[in-house]
């Protein structure tokens, strides 16, 4: 009856050992995630500021953006861009017609 004892009271400390431990972590947990899911002021992103650049700069350019440049540029600007597909191929989006430029047509797939 008293090793049933013991080990109900060993259960019962282990428990709340655990619970002790894990509460603060939990609470810096929910803490982070209420930062990274803070709104974000989209017009200082490096995507929107290269995005309106070329825009500006380049008018009617054909440009090869990287990453999540390239990805996110189409909803900022009405850029053509080239879309890399990370295989060796890339393939021209947005406004680009072939007829601007004959020279390269023989190009695009």
């Amino acid at each position: 009856m008293a090793c049933i004892v013991v080990q109900a009271v060993s259960l019962a400390i282990a428990i709340v050992l655990a619970l002790a431990l894990s509460i603060p972590e939990a609470i810096h947990q929910h803490k982070r995630a209420q930062e990274i899911e803070k709104a974000l002021a989209i017009r200082s992103t490096v995507e929107y500021e290269i995005s309106h650049w070329l825009g500006e700069h380049m008018p009617g350019q054909r440009v090869l953006a990287p990453g999540a440049i390239g990805f996110r540029m189409q909803a900022f600007s009405e850029m053509p861009i080239f879309e890399w597909r990370g295989t060796g191929s890339a393939r021209v989006t947005g406004n680009f017609k072939p007829e601007q430029n004959p020279q390269h047509t023989d190009r695009l797939g």
